[in-house]
Parts: structure tokens; C-alpha cells; sequence
């Protein structure tokens, strides 16, 4: 008895508890079996003294049910082929008559003088006849179904078993039991329950309910005539993969659940099965205890559920107080759904008591109650956890302890041989042997793992009732070796919902380790080969899968040419011979030969290009283009190429581009060349045309000092001295500005200026330069409303001075050159945007050159161009500084017919109303400004897509007195228009951004036209955008003023005054 038991007699008193005996059993040829049984094995066996292990086998044996014998000894028979195996069957006990045992066991290997096993014996007579309960209370419900059909689940083969006529007539025409189901459905059922119910008749997923759940599929749902009914679909007893049959019955709900209910509760509680049974309204108002026999709760037969619910949670831990809610919140119930689980309860002397529960959501009278039934389950929780731990013992492990987290101990229940030898790990402290465990016995990188595992903090988040095991793996040093070993940390014992004890085992593994990893490594460089040829895919004409080895590929992407040729084969040497004799260019061909070959492939690859290319002329239906091809290491074994992939694609494009790009660095190297040689020639020029008035002021001086006795000679040298000076310093200052600009270093400042002041300043400048070749000068500053500025006055005045200049050099004698100043609306509060032009009828610029006049240096190469000095920079700091003023300037020229320079930029104004008027403005909804009499009942047309903003703004101008008509995109605007007698618009107000035609070419189409008022009727653009370029634009259009959204209606009224009333 020692012998086969001296390991485990420190857990003889948890098995008992658990009414489990252990035992082993000795075969021997020759020899009658014996069987020695613990001291729990004997009580089960009903035996009071000591059997010979001889009379204690007859006793087992003798009483197994007759029926079971087979089942016995074929279970005997797969423990002897080394084989773990189980077995339940009904064995007649001496004292307490037939009860029902669960047997299993394993061989013992070490055993030598026969065949040993060693096993369990466990008393589950409790759990065995609460499922005869079960079936009891079923197969009395079922009486009250009205329709019940048995069904094949495999073959969808159905009988009806009971049935009224209406439902029996569903089955005509039906050859399975989901057509039968399903004709039902479509005809009786309402359509928002239609779904639930054949889910609930669903083969596949009757299935998975049975093997998570044997107790049956149920789904309640309502027909058309609005009556509850349920289907309960159950397997019968006999029930599995090869009898498939399952029963499912059908039954009205109206008027018989609670009657139900009651003669089930009945039965139960008379059985005792149930601790208590109560439902409770949806509510949460009142309760209806059916039955209860506990002690812990006070409840009547119908009361309140506030009282309810206080009298219970206050007796359980809080994470069963949160379940309590969940389980009377309807939320958490769908049709014909259920929950079941735990809950704990204190009793007055602070004992944990376990209990199981079942709730579901019920229709009882046409009202939804939830239904809860609560048993009493501390001897089956307790069987469970002792099983759990036998579980955990039968294993084969070559060691276990068994942790005490309370007394922080550890002990020996199973010890390696030399490790129990040497006491390496007697019982002792356990945070003391843990450590010395880790330290010595796990390999480095695995010992931070090992000690998380061990953490009781780790562990009591990790395991629970649900999950009473956590494993982990780890290297485990020998003293000659590293193996891989499972840890498996399992629940041993558990107090007022706390880890206390945990049992820590060890099993080798290494084999099964090390095939895991290389399986997971081949897989990985398996996987990781698919990946690259899936992307390679993707992007190549061809991909192949080459063996190396065996000289064969696979074939993932393919080209006709080569597929046709290759009929099916998988040799490399054929597919070789196919690209050299069809495919590739003849120039190509002795290098392809030399590089593709397999010799040469391996070669690089072992050298260690592990990714190359190569590049051919192949023939691509026709033509030669050029093929790259990627060779890509797949596999190697031993330092060894094993596999690589080949893909090829077409490259032409890419060598298209190089050539593009060789192109385009040409083209970049000669502009820069262009600019280096333009930056010469401007040296050479300045060199000309700063020596130009040097050589006057040298030889004017000269001739002073020869003339010093001749007051008017050298007054007339000083003169001209001091206009070649003049004229060298604006040479210098026009490079300086030129550089500033270029290194985005220009300045600009704020001081308050009159604008037509500043136009006389200007004027005074230029006049007399253009007096001297008898040029007209006229300056137009009619259009002006704000006179008083804030802004770089200078910056302004260098503008306009460079293009007046520039316009004095290019008109010969005689011509006209006109200078004007036009404020707009910039529909920004204190900013006003003004256009400058700068006009003359002189020589004109060529159309070749326009794009170049701002271009630092550039100078048309003409005739009448040469004859003029200058720099090539003036247009190019006009430009430099109009951009960073944030405007805009351009040209328009025509040769030999003058040209026009236009200046846009925003300008803030210093008259600003106050904040009275701007006040009283508002509040009144009106400008102040009473309309001119030269505006009464004038015809507008109105151009705006948007519906909204064109009923505002026709509301606005009708109120003030105008006829509108109205365009809701530019080219209704251009067909009203031209459609239009003469006169009949005196103005078109236009938006810019619009669908079918935009404003800006409405109005370039309106003012080529031909129509009589094509040039002279006023467009005032309405946009939202209120920058200098955008006024540049609306100009450069054709339009005559420009009014931001949201319509200021004041500044729409003065730009239509200025447009018509002059």
C-alpha cells in the first residue's frame, strides 16, 4: 500500500473530502488481479476493515451493473496500451445500494512485473440524478406542447410527432424540416420575429449550442394573430454525431406560462433542487416568490423588490452584488435568451455559501417578468475545485509543490530524483526557495517571466473559477543540458473569494518545444517567401518559385509568350531555354546564358548578394524593350541557397524617365549656363554704362581745370559732372535694390502720406525729362475717395517712377503717356485696393519678351531697345517690391502700339467712420446715404447661383428702388445680355465663382461680344475674396469695380454711383 501511495498521502484528507479514492491495480499472467485502495477507496467500496488486495478487486469487479462490463474493460484495455482513459457507469455499493461512479486512470511505466495501474474512483451519484431531474421536468413540459417535430439534423429529415391540423399543413410540399420551419415562418410568424425563430431552427447552429450547451435551443417570438408562443429544440437522450435526432417542440404562451411555471417550480422544489424561485416585473416594483427554503431571507409570497434586492446584496461580496444587477436588468436579455452563473451569500456566522443560478426573461399575461431560480451548490463547488485539483495530480509531471501564499511555505507533493536527493528544496520559506530556484535552475532571459508568473498579485488576477490554471515555458538548466519545461501554477485553495494556495507543477516538453519552434521557423520563412511573392505579384509580369536543389520552380505570374511555350513543365532548364532562344535580344543572348544559369545564380548568392538584378533586351509581342529581372534568396539550409524567387518586369518606362530626367539636368545646366551668360552680358553692359558717365565726369573735370579762368565754361562742366554722377548713382542703387530683393531683405514701413500729394511729387520728377523730347504727361486722379493714406510712400513712388521712366524712354518724341489712380471697394474695413496704370503709345513690347520683362537683367535685343541705357532691372524691382506690398503688376503690350503697366495693391485709409455712425449704419439696416436721384429705377441684372444670397441681395436693391433681373450662372448672364435691346441694363452685378461659366469669363465674353454696350456697361464683380490680386484679376476681366460678400449695401451703392452717375 506504501509503495504505490507515498507520494500523495498528504492530500488523502482533500480527496476524501471530495469523495474521491485512489487505488492501483496489478495484472500479472498467472496471477488473480489485486487491488489496494486508500483509505477513501475502502469507504466507497464499503469496505470497514483491511481486504486483501485480492478480495478487494473481487469486491469492485462483482458489483460494476452487468450492462457496463464492456464499457469497463474496454477502458481497462486503453489504460494498459498506455492510454488515458475515463469511464461513468452505475456500481452497486454494499450499504448505500446503486450509485454512480466516474473511473479513469493511466499505466504505471516503472512498474515491472506485469502491467500496474493507477487511478481514481469518484462518488457522482449527486450529479447524475440532478440531470435525471432535468429530463423529468422536461418530459413533463413537454406534455403541454402542441406541436412536436423530430428532426434530423444531418439528413434535415423530420417526422411529426404531434401536430394541429394548420401546422401539419406547413409540411406539404416541405422535403426537410428548414423548408417545413420556414413555410411556418413566412405565413404565422410576425416579420420583426421571423429571424429569431429560424436561427433557432437552424441545423449548424443547433449544433454549436448543443456542444456548448446539451440543455436545447429555445426562441419566443409572436405570430400575426398577436399570441406568444415559444420553440424548444432538445436532443434526445441517445444523441450524437451519428444519431443526429433532435426534438422540436412548439407550444402557445398566452394564458400557461405562469401555470407552467408554477407546476415546474412545484416539482422542483418538492425535489428540492431549488434553493429559492421568484420572479420579479421588469419595473423592479414587486416580486412573486414561488418557493424559497433558505434561511438567510425573509420573504413573503408577493411583496416589494426594493426589499428584495436590500435583504440579498447586503450578504454578498461586491463583484456578486454588480451580477445581482445585471441579472434584473431586462436590458441584458434578448429574445428567448437566458443567463446562468454564480453567487456567493454570508451566512450569520460569515460562511461563504455557493450557489448556482438560472434567470431568464419571461412573457407572463402579456407582461415581461424576469424569472430567477437559485440552488444551493457547496458540496458540487467543493467537488469541482477537489476534482480540479486531482485533474491538475494525474497529469504526468516530474514535479509539484504546492504553494501556501498565506504562511508563505512551500512543500513537496512529487520531487525529480536528484533533486529530493540532495534536498535541494525541503519544505520551507517559499520566497527563499522560489528565488533559489529561478536563480539557479532558469535560463537568464526566462527568469523575469518565471517570477512574474509566481507573484501572488499576478496570480490571484489571472486564475479564477473559470480559469484555474495559468501555464507558462521556460529553459530549465541541467547540469549537462537546457530543456524547455511547462509550468503549470493551478488553484489549490481558495477562501472568502481569495487565492490562498496555488500548486505549482513542471513537465518536460523539450521534444515537443523544439519541433513547435522548428515547425513555427519553417512556417515563418515560409510564410514570409508567400508574402514577398504576393507583393512581387502585384507589380511583375513574371514570378517564379525556383528549387535550386531539384532544379525545378513553381509558377505564380506568367506571360502568355512564355506559357504557351512551356507546356506545363517544371524544369528550370526548360524555362531557361525558352527566354534564350525566343525571348532575348541576340546582343543579349551570351550574357544571359552566363548570368541565368543555376551555377551562376548560386554563386552570387553564396557570396552574399542575397538580392541582385540584371537587365535584358526581351522581345514584348514585337518590339525590344528592356526586362529587369530580381533574383531574391528565399530559403538556405546550411549556409546553403535551398530556393530562391525570380521576377522580372518591364523597365522601358523607367529608362524613358532616366533619359527624361539625363534631359532635364541638361536643360537645368544650360539655363544655368543662359544665366551665368546673362549675368556677363549685364557686366559687360554695366561696364559700358557705368564708363559711359565716368568718362564724362573725368573729362569734364579735365576740361574745368584747363578752363578754372572761365566761370561759364566750368559752370556748364560742374553741371554735367553732377548729371553723370546722378545718372551713375541710380545705376548703383538699381543693383543694390535688385540684390535686397533677391535676398528677400527689402523693407517696408508705415507713415501716413496724401496720395495726391504723392502724384505731384512724382510728377515734378519726371516732367522735365519728358518736357525734353516733347512728350504730353497727364495724371488722372479723378477716382480717388480716400486721399490720406498709411503706407511706404517711397516704395510707391519707386514704382511708378521705374514704369513713368521706363514708359519716357520707350515713347519717342511727341507721344503720350497717361498715369491714373482708381480706388476700389476692398471690402475690408479700413483698407481701400487701388489701381495704378501707367499707359503710353510708344514702341510696345514684343509678345516673345512679355513673358521675360519682370526677369532680372533681361533686355529686349531690338534696335530701338540697344540705343536706351539701362540695367534690365527696373521692371524686376517694380516687381520685387509690388509682391512684397502683397499686390500685383502686369503688362499689356502690343509692338509698335504702346503699352500698359497695371499696379494693384491694398493701401490702409485714414478716414474711418466713427463708431457711432458705424452703430447707427447697423441698426438702421441702411447706409445713411440716400440714393442718388441718377440711380432711381434702374434696370440691374443680377448674376448669382447661389438661391439664398441672390434673395438677399435682390430683396436689398429692389427695396431701394432698382428693376432686377435676374442670371443664375455667367452664361445666362451672357445670353440675357446679348438677347438685350440697347439700354436696357444699366449694370451687372456679377459673382465670380459659379457653376457653367465662372464671372471672370462671363465678363471677358461679354466684352467682346459686339454688342452696341459691350465696352461701356458697368460689371462690378461681388466676391468674397478681397486681395490685390484678386482686384488685379477682376480688372484684368474687364469688370469696373469690385464689392466683397457680405454686401456691405453702402459700398455697393457708392461703386454704382461711380460706375453710372458721372
Amino acid at each position: 500500500m506504501a509503495e504505490h501511495f507515498r507520494d500523495i498521502e498528504k492530500i488523502q484528507d482533500i480527496l476524501h473530502e471530495a469523495q474521491t479514492g485512489l487505488w492501483a491495480i496489478e495484472l500479472e499472467e498467472g496471477r488473480e488481479p489485486r487491488m489496494y485502495a486508500d483509505k477513501a477507496m475502502l469507504e466507497l467500496l464499503g469496505f470497514t476493515g483491511e481486504p486483501s488486495p485480492e478480495e478487494c478487486y473481487r469486491g469492485w469487479y462483482d458489483r460494476i451493473d452487468v450492462d457496463y462490463y464492456p464499457m469497463v474493460q474496454d477502458v481497462v484495455r486503453r489504460m494498459c496500451a498506455d492510454e488515458r482513459a475515463e469511464v461513468e457507469y452505475p456500481w452497486h455499493h454494499p450499504l448505500w445500494g446503486q450509485i454512480y461512479v466516474r473511473c479513469g486512470g493511466i499505466r504505471d511505466k516503472n512498474y515491472k512485473e506485469g502491467t500496474c495501474l493507477l487511478g481514481y474512483h469518484q462518488n457522482i451519484t449527486n450529479t447524475v440524478m440532478l440531470k435525471q431531474e432535468y429530463d423529468t421536468i422536461l418530459e413533463k413540459l413537454n406534455e403541454n406542447f402542441k406541436g412536436i417535430i423530430l428532426c434530423n439534423l444531418h439528413t434535415g429529415e423530420y417526422r411529426i410527432i404531434k401536430a394541429t391540423d394548420q401546422l401539419e399543413a406547413f409540411g406539404e410540399g416541405a422535403a426537410d424540416f428548414e423548408t417545413f420551419f420556414r413555410n411556418y415562418a413566412e405565413r404565422e410568424i410576425v416579420r420583426q420575429n421571423r429571424e429569431l425563430f429560424l436561427n433557432a431552427v437552424n441545423p449548424e447552429y443547433i449544433r454549436k449550442r448543443f456542444h456548448a450547451d446539451s440543455s436545447g435551443v429555445e426562441a419566443i417570438y409572436r405570430t400575426k394573430e398577436k399570441r406568444w408562443r415559444r420553440i424548444k429544440v432538445v436532443p434526445l437522450k441517445q444523441y450524437s454525431e451519428e444519431y443526429p435526432w433532435v426534438i422540436a417542440a412548439m407550444e402557445e404562451q398566452d394564458g400557461e406560462m405562469e401555470k407552467r411555471i408554477d407546476q415546474a417550480s412545484a416539482q422542483v422544489a418538492v425535489s428540492q433542487i431549488y434553493t429559492l424561485l421568484i420572479s420579479v416585473d421588469c419595473e423592479k416594483a414587486g416580486y412573486n416568490c414561488i418557493y424559497y427554503s433558505g434561511e438567510l431571507l425573509k420573504l413573503t409570497r408577493r411583496g416589494r423588490y426594493p426589499d428584495f434586492r436590500e435583504q440579498a446584496v447586503k450578504n454578498m461580496p461586491a463583484e456578486d452584488r454588480r451580477e445581482f444587477e445585471r441579472i434584473f436588468d431586462a436590458e441584458n436579455y434578448g429574445a428567448g435568451e437566458y443567463r446562468e452563473g454564480m453567487l456567493h451569500m454570508y451566512d450569520q456566522e460569515g460562511r461563504l455559501h455557493a450557489y448556482s443560478y438560472y434567470s431568464a426573461l419571461i412573457s407572463q399575461n402579456y407582461e415581461d417578468r424576469i424569472l430567477l431560480t437559485v440552488r444551493n451548490v457547496d458540496d458540487k463547488y467543493e467537488i469541482q475545485r477537489r476534482e480540479a485539483i486531482l485533474a491538475n495530480l494525474c497529469e504526468c509531471y516530474y514535479s509539484i509543490y504546492l504553494f501556501d501564499y498565506v504562511n508563505n511555505t512551500e512543500e513537496a507533493i512529487w520531487q525529480e530524483d536528484f533533486i529530493q536527493k540532495n534536498r535541494e528544496f525541503p519544505k520551507g520559506a517559499l520566497d527563499v526557495y522560489y528565488e533559489k530556484f529561478v536563480k539557479y535552475y532558469v535560463y537568464p532571459e526566462d527568469q523575469e517571466k518565471m517570477r512574474r508568473a509566481e507573484s501572488i498579485d499576478f496570480l490571484r488576477q489571472t486564475l479564477s473559477a473559470e480559469q484555474p490554471v495559468y501555464e507558462v515555458d521556460f529553459r530549465r538548466l541541467y547540469p549537462d543540458c537546457i530543456r524547455w519545461v511547462r509550468a503549470r501554477f493551478s488553484i489549490a485553495e481558495i477562501q472568502d473569494g481569495v487565492i490562498t494556495r496555488v500548486i505549482f507543477a513542471n513537465m518536460d516538453i523539450n521534444e515537443q518545444k523544439l519541433t513547435e519552434l522548428k515547425e513555427e521557423q519553417q512556417k515563418k520563412l515560409y510564410f514570409e517567401s508567400q508574402n514577398i511573392i504576393k507583393g512581387l505579384s502585384a507589380f511583375y509580369h513574371s514570378v517564379f518559385y525556383v528549387d535550386l536543389v531539384e532544379e525545378t520552380f513553381q509558377t505564380f505570374v506568367i506571360r502568355e509568350d512564355v506559357a504557351e511555350r512551356l507546356n506545363h513543365s517544371d524544369e528550370y532548364g526548360a524555362l531557361f531555354e525558352i527566354y534564350h532562344e525566343h525571348l532575348i535580344h541576340e546582343e543579349d543572348k551570351e550574357r544571359f546564358k552566363q548570368e541565368m544559369c543555376l551555377t551562376a545564380i548560386k554563386k552570387r548568392v553564396q557570396e552574399g548578394e542575397t538580392i541582385y538584378n540584371l537587365e535584358y533586351r526581351r522581345d514584348y509581342s514585337g518590339y525590344y524593350g528592356w526586362m529587369r529581372i530580381h533574383i531574391i534568396l528565399a530559403e538556405s539550409r546550411n549556409g546553403a541557397p535551398i530556393k530562391i524567387i525570380l521576377a522580372s518586369h518591364n523597365v522601358e518606362k523607367e529608362k524613358e524617365q532616366e533619359a527624361q530626367s539625363q534631359q532635364a539636368l541638361f536643360a537645368a545646366y544650360e539655363a544655368a549656363r543662359n544665366a551665368n551668360e546673362a549675368k556677363s552680358n549685364f557686366m559687360a553692359q554695366m561696364s559700358h554704362d557705368i564708363r559711359t558717365p565716368m568718362n564724362a565726369i573725368i573729362g569734364m573735370t579735365a576740361i574745368a581745370m584747363g578752363q578754372a579762368d572761365h566761370k561759364e565754361r566750368v559752370k556748364d562742366c560742374l553741371q554735367k559732372i553732377s548729371l553723370s554722377s546722378s545718372h551713375l548713382l541710380h545705376l548703383i542703387n538699381e543693383v543694390l535694390d535688385m540684390s535686397k530683393i533677391e535676398r528677400g531683405q527689402i523693407t517696408l514701413t508705415e507713415a501716413p502720406f496724401s496720395l495726391k500729394g504723392l502724384f505731384h511729387e512724382i510728377g515734378s520728377i519726371v516732367y522735365n525729362e519728358s518736357m525734353e523730347k516733347g512728350q504730353t504727361l497727364h495724371f488722372l486722379t479723378d477716382d480717388i475717395i480716400h486721399d490720406n493714406l498709411l503706407g511706404d510712400a517711397g516704395k510707391i513712388r519707386q514704382v511708378l517712377i521705374n514704369l513713368i521712366n521706363n514708359a519716357i524712354k520707350y515713347t519717342p518724341h511727341g507721344g503720350t503717356i497717361t498715369v491714373t489712380s482708381k480706388e476700389m471697394m476692398s471690402g475690408i474695413p479700413g483698407v481701400g485696393g487701388f489701381v495704378f496704370t501707367v499707359e503710353d503709345n510708344g514702341i510696345g513690347i514684343s509678345e516673345e519678351f512679355l513673358d521675360h520683362i519682370f526677369v532680372p537683367f533681361a533686355r529686349e535685343e531690338n534696335c530701338h531697345v540697344r540705343k536706351v541705357q539701362g540695367t534690365g532691372l527696373g521692371m524686376s524691382i517694380s516687381h520685387g517690391i509690388v509682391t512684397a506690398m502683397q499686390g500685383s503688376i502686369r503688362v499689356e503690350s502690343k509692338q509698335g502700339a504702346g503699352s500698359r503697366f497695371i499696379v494693384t495693391l491694398t493701401i490702409r485709409t485714414l478716414e474711418e467712420e466713427d463708431d457711432e455712425a458705424a452703430v447707427l449704419r447697423a441698426l438702421s439696416g441702411n447706409t445713411g446715404r440716400k440714393l442718388e436721384t441718377c440711380l432711381h429705377g434702374l434696370r440691374l441684372l443680377l448674376v448669382e447661383d447661389n438661391e439664398l444670397n441672390m434673395e438677399i441681395a435682390e430683396t436689398l436693391l429692389r427695396d431701394a428702388g432698382f428693376i432686377v433681373d435676374r442670371a443664375e450662372n455667367g452664361y445666362e448672364a451672357l445670353k440675357l445680355f446679348n438677347d438685350s435691346e440697347p439700354g436696357t441694363y444699366d449694370a451687372i452685378l456679377m459673382d465670380l465663382q459659379m457653376p457653367v461659366m465662372d464671372g471672370y469669363t462671363a465678363a471677358c465674353e461679354i466684352r467682346g461680344s459686339g454688342h452696341p454696350e459691350a465696352e461701356t456697361v458697368p460689371i462690378i464683380a461681388l466676391t468674397a475674396n478681397a486681395f490685390a490680386e484678386d482686384i488685379s484679376k477682376v480688372m484684368a476681366a474687364g469688370m469696373n469695380d469690385h464689392v466683397t460678400k457680405p454686401i456691405d449695401f453702402d459700398r455697393l451703392l457708392a461703386a454704382l454711383q461711380k460706375c453710372i452717375c458721372r
